[in-house]
């Protein structure tokens, strides 16, 4: 009888989060979405990939269309899962906008169902409400939906909680299903946005490594967890972490964090701006919040006062420490000195991590029992949270806007392979150029992964295909391979090929290369690792 009104009463909580929630989505419910930083760029993104689908380029990697038709490797270094869901629902007749809008709520309607779950497991009821509020409505949140845009962080760090979660459970239960469990969703965090992937895995190991000490778990669950959560994820960090090399992407990353510095004051209180720059007038807002803020110090208060701080607690009281000083001007040396968080692009990314730790610490801290107190601040949340919903314009574009977006989806062009002069302006004349010898030459297929022409050469020629190079794109003459130049001074980075005199079937290729195939092979090794386990383990209990 319990446990029948502990779940009611969790299914009522759940729906309070969800209804309130619901509230700060009504710019979704009608045409359009609101005009932000990244939300074009995403909704070109899925376009491309249901566009590598319907070719059968899986897992894809190169983008056909972007880049005035040039292609470019974007699909390798971009978080995968945001696009794979629109394809899917696209194919079904759902237009990019409204896939967009409802990964996004998606993304924030879960985000403090599954922080109340984690947080009932280390504290009481009560703090585990507050905490799911301190997340949910987390100004960091509305950031991400309403002015960045950027779909693939809102989810990435809304799943947090859930890996933390089972792995909590895991931990507590010493059950290795539920280690298993964690390791999935720690690779979904990491195919919705390495970025997040990157930061929050320190945390995870430190956390992990707490809590099985404690709690007297085998160690060998924990290194299950990490060979699944890689393992699964290595089709995508593994080429887009080793091939970045190849990309203009050390331009972009190099010193970009001196300009995203953010003051202490900034950080909890700062009028809601929308540039992307934050020291720019009406700069956007990467911030705590006033209400944080005065939690944060409650909560401080509270500890100090009862002189109980457990290992755990001073865990997230360090890492809390380090993503409030590494969005400051004075961790400057710090970044200088530590090339890794240059990855992280800008420093105030660093709330975005701190936004999941707050909620954790607050309800350590156990600040209240009462219901009234509870009450208080959660309105106290609720009613900053309007300030962080814009009044901005609402875009409406046709489907077809999007398959026919001409540029980059990379805001720097990060993604540009090395042997070129930059990103194109403009359509070439045509896919295939004759800047050699006397032929002439017909394209009879443009797929994403293949370019399929007939040149038909009166004498030795050189075709130029107006596709960038970059590795895996390969050159087949009548079926038999050819050598590719791109690093023509003429021609910098677009693929040429040398045709002998006569009729030919000239094939552009794009194919994995070896360090991809590995790759391919760990997440196929780690997902039927994964599912073997799930058999072994419900055949030796059940």
């Amino acid at each position: 009888m319990l446990s029948y009104h502990r779940l009611n009463k969790s299914l009522l909580i759940i729906l309070f989060l969800f209804f309130v929630h619901l509230v700060f989505l009504h710019h979704f419910f009608r045409q359009g979405v609101p005009e932000t930083h990244d939300g074009d760029l995403h909704m070109a993104r899925f376009a491309t990939y249901k566009k590598a689908f319907i070719d059968f380029h899986i897992p894809p990697r190169w983008a056909k269309d972007l880049n005035y038709t040039y292609g470019l490797p974007e699909l390798n270094f971009f978080y995968p899962v945001s696009g794979y869901i629109a394809t899917m629902l696209s194919l079904l007749g759902v237009s990019y906008e409204v896939i967009f809008k409802l990964l996004l709520s998606i993304s924030f309607l879960i985000a403090p169902i599954g922080m109340f779950f984690f947080l009932s497991l280390l504290s009481s009821r009560i703090n585990a409400i507050l905490g799911a509020f301190l997340f949910g409505l987390a100004p960091y949140q509305f950031l991400n939906m309403y002015v960045r845009g950027a779909l693939g962080e809102i989810l990435s760090i809304s799943i947090v909680p859930f890996a933390l979660y089972f792995l909590t459970m895991g931990i507590q239960k010493k059950a290795l299903h539920l280690f298993i469990l964690g390791g999935i969703i720690s690779s979904l965090i990491i195919l919705t946005h390495h970025g997040v992937g990157l930061m929050t895995f320190p945390f995870f190991i430190a956390f992990l490594c707490f809590m099985i000490w404690k709690y007297k778990t085998p160690f060998s669950y924990m290194l299950m967890y990490f060979i699944l959560t890689l393992g699964i994820s290595a089709f995508f960090w593994i080429p887009a972490f080793f091939e970045s090399k190849y990309t203009h992407a050390a331009l972009f990353f190099g010193n970009i964090y001196k300009e995203h510095f953010i003051s202490p004051l900034e950080m909890i209180l700062k009028s809601w701006g929308f540039a992307p720059n934050p020291n720019e007038p009406d700069g956007q807002s990467p911030q705590i919040g006033l209400v944080g803020a005065i939690i944060l110090i409650i909560s401080i208060v509270s500890l100090i006062k009862r002189k109980q701080l457990c290992s755990l607690t001073l865990l997230i009281v360090l890492t809390l420490f380090i993503c409030y000083f590494l969005p400051l001007s004075i961790s400057s040396p710090v970044w200088e000195n530590i090339k890794i968080l240059k990855l992280y692009q800008f420093p105030w990314r660093f709330i975005g991590l701190a936004s999941i730790l707050l909620p954790i610490f607050v309800s350590l801290s156990n600040i209240t029992k009462k219901p009234i107190i509870l009450f208080f601040l959660i309105l106290s949340l609720v009613a900053q949270a309007f300030l962080y919903i814009p009044q901005k314009n609402i875009i409406h574009r046709e489907n077809n806007w999007y398959e026919n977006f001409q540029s980059t989806t990379a805001v720097h062009g990060e993604s540009t392979p090395i042997w070129t002069d930059g990103l194109k302006s403009s359509y070439p004349k045509q896919y295939i150029e004759i800047i050699e010898g006397v032929a002439s030459g017909e394209l009879t297929q443009r797929k994403t992964q293949q370019i399929e022409t007939i040149i038909n050469a009166q004498t030795d020629a050189n075709i130029r295909f107006n596709t960038l190079y970059y590795p895996g794109w390969k050159a087949y003459i009548n079926n038999q391979e050819t050598p590719i130049e791109f690093q023509d001074p003429n021609h910098k980075g677009i693929i040429t090929v040398r045709v002998p005199k006569g009729l030919h079937t000239v094939v552009l290729q794009f194919e994995e290369t070896k360090l991809r195939m590995v790759a391919n092979i760990i997440t196929i090794g780690s997902v039927m690792f994964a599912i073997g386990s799930f058999l072994w383990i419900r055949k030796r209990y059940s």
